[in-house]
């Protein structure tokens, strides 16, 4: 890379991204935003490794026109299959005088995340809730330095399936792609998207994917809560396209330019002439099969936030290519009873929210190494 630029890879089932962008004095200057269409990719997971190598490639070569050669880069795991685990374990101090050490630490963090996970998963994150020393809560913050007999770590633990994880982690690598960091989908959503006071105080994620809806919960700083539905965005282009016999790219069509109508305004007239001009639909019929499609999908939405929170203050800001409906957080917000936000927070992809996690998880890596303010600003 040039010019102190770092890059970010998103895998999706559906459209690939990758972001190149350098951070300087507090701002983060976006260099270059690519999308492709991602081939090999079914349900986060490579089912064939040469279609998605070139799905890489593909990205690679959109930033090579530009003059950016991208060798290393931060990749946004998918959390398709992410368990959330809260886990204690203890370890006596080994430490000269009962001194703790880094090396205890590290002693605890692995027998924590060894702790009863599941065989085919691997631990992608050790989020630490408290520590305690000797019975004594030192909440976070890691005793290194501290004299005591028994140190315990209490902890949220993220896990993904293995063959997901090391799928895209060792494609890459055999690419010859460097990898900075592997940050998981609902962590790059939350840098981007929460205000500090809700990371703190609450809030809950609604990721709408292609495939799938996913719901995570953070409170005290940490996520702590996740949940995934196996249906997503594309059961409303499925509906459609089976009530009006349309293929899926004019279903996807009539999905996006009458998703935002609202159900008591739609008319009476045709609007939408069929592909084979035979058929005329009219505005109610497609808004109705919407709105119908919507209400199934708010069923899924409302078992998987009951799932992980009884809790109806917390806001829930959504996210995803499926939150990019015209007035879809007044319709959720309907259908949950939650407060819903929608933040446009992305400015690439001409403000498309999809490209929400790629960014977010390059300013959760910058900001991480100390490349970026948390204060920034985006350029």
């Amino acid at each position: 890379m040039k010019d102190n630029a770092f890059a970010t890879i998103e895998i999706g089932d559906f459209s690939s991204k990758l972001i190149i962008a350098s951070a300087y004095n507090g701002k983060l200057n976006i260099c270059g935003s690519f999308i492709c269409e991602t081939q090999g990719v079914i349900n986060g997971e490579i089912v064939s490794k040469s279609e998605a190598s070139r799905t890489i490639s593909t990205l690679l070569e959109q930033a090579e026109q530009f003059g950016y050669t991208v060798d290393e880069t931060v990749l946004i795991l998918p959390s398709t299959g992410l368990n959330v685990y809260r886990k204690k374990a203890s370890n006596q101090v080994n430490g000269a005088n009962r001194v703790v050490t880094e090396r205890d630490i590290e002693l605890l963090k692995r027998a924590c995340s060894k702790h009863q996970i599941t065989e085919g998963e691997i631990v992608v994150g050790i989020y630490p809730i408290q520590y305690l020393l000797d019975n004594e809560n030192l909440k976070k913050e890691e005793p290194i330095g501290y004299r005591g007999t028994v140190v315990t770590l209490d902890a949220f633990i993220l896990t993904l399936p293995s063959s997901i994880a090391r799928g895209f982690i060792d494609l890459l690598q055999e690419m010859g792609i460097q990898i900075l960091d592997a940050i998981v989908t609902p962590l790059a959503n939350a840098q981007l998207l929460l205000r500090q006071d809700e990371y703190k105080s609450g809030a809950l994620i609604l990721d709408m994917g292609g495939n799938h809806l996913s719901v995570s919960l953070f409170f005290d700083n940490l996520l702590c809560g996740y949940k995934q539905a196996k249906t997503g965005g594309n059961y409303i282009t499925n509906q459609l396209s089976t009530a009006f016999s349309l293929d899926k790219k004019n279903a996807e069509f009539v999905k996006v330019t009458y998703g935002g109508a609202l159900l008591n305004k739609a008319s009476n007239v045709g609007v939408y002439k069929s592909p084979n001009g035979n058929t005329v639909l009219k505005e109610i019929e497609i808004v109705s099969c919407i709105e119908n499609s919507l209400n199934a999908l708010g069923v899924e939405i409302n078992k998987i936030i009951d799932f992980i929170t009884q809790d109806k203050v917390a806001p829930l800001i959504i996210t995803g290519g499926g939150s990019n409906m015209e007035n879809i957080a007044e319709k959720i917000s309907q259908m949950t009873k939650f407060k819903v936000i929608y933040r446009a927070k992305s400015t690439v992809g001409a403000r498309d929210s999809a490209f929400n996690a790629c960014l977010g998880g390059l300013i959760y890596f910058l900001i991480n190494k100390g490349q970026l303010n948390p204060n920034y600003q985006i350029l």
